[in-house]
């Protein structure tokens, strides 16, 4: 299964040379079929940023241990770097080899400014912003001073609630609807049963005080639905067609990076 991960390099820019990168004899990554263009915003992302900046896109193969002398690879991956938004992307089929040692491999040879960050590291309200705008999130773990949680399940709990909340939860716990019942008991004191809540925008959340941990947001584009899985810093995308990856990469773009 093909599986974009995301990093960021400010000034990897600069070291892209002809069809290849050059780093140096002895490595274990060899990129090639390097190419340029520009992105063009999208109508769909009002706002973008980074409109008409340069992208470079090549392929790679990793040098992977072997039994005898001979010389195996790995089966080709794609990267992209997005020069004015820093964002580079890898793309690969499969698990081997990890992106953390392509990202190390270049990060070898380039120098410190142009270093590759394993992920993207933004605000917690940039991440929020992204989030709050998807079609929907569905898990939204955080931690907050209760514990750590699934945001939806409190959803779950609140747009089902009778006269009482915390029955409603012990109930929806039994029937194994939501987990983690001690901290949401503990969460739900914030609320009543008469809170209006129809989605995440309208709970009472403290950003400062809460982590997002993992989620998964979906966003439809042109009647396809595009998924950007957020991690711990760690984001990534499902496979999809080009113009929905472009339109989930245009979106990162603009609420996390820009």
């Amino acid at each position: 299964m093909s599986v974009n991960t995301l990093g960021r390099s400010e000034n990897l820019g600069r070291y892209w040379s002809g069809s290849e990168l050059l780093l140096g004899d002895g490595v274990d990554l060899k990129i090639f079929d390097i190419k340029s263009d520009t992105v063009d915003g999208l109508e769909s992302v009002e706002g973008y940023p980074f409109q008409n900046q340069v992208r470079i896109k090549g392929k790679f193969k990793y040098r992977m241990p072997s039994y005898d002398d001979s010389e195996a690879f790995s089966p080709e991956g794609r990267f992209e770097h997005r020069q004015s938004s820093g964002l580079f992307i890898i793309d690969t089929d499969q698990t081997k080899p990890n992106h953390r040692k392509v990202i190390s491999e270049i990060n070898d040879w380039v120098p410190s400014d142009a270093e590759i960050d394993d992920g993207i590291s933004v605000s917690r309200d940039r991440v929020w912003d992204l989030l709050t705008n998807a079609e929907s999130v569905d898990p939204l773990i955080v931690q907050d001073p209760n514990g750590r949680y699934d945001l939806q399940d409190l959803l779950r709990v609140l747009r089902n609630s009778g006269d009482d909340l915390h029955t409603t939860l012990r109930e929806m716990y039994d029937q194994g609807e939501v987990s983690n019942y001690d901290v949401l008991d503990d969460v739900l004191d914030k609320y009543d049963s008469s809170s209006e809540i129809r989605s995440a925008r309208d709970l009472d959340i403290d950003l400062y005080r809460t982590r997002i941990i993992e989620a998964d947001a979906e966003f439809e584009v042109e009647g396809e639905f595009v998924t950007i899985t957020y991690k711990q810093g760690s984001i990534t995308i499902e496979p999809m067609s080009d113009k929905a990856r472009e339109y989930a990469l245009q979106l990162i773009e603009r609420y996390l990076l820009s």
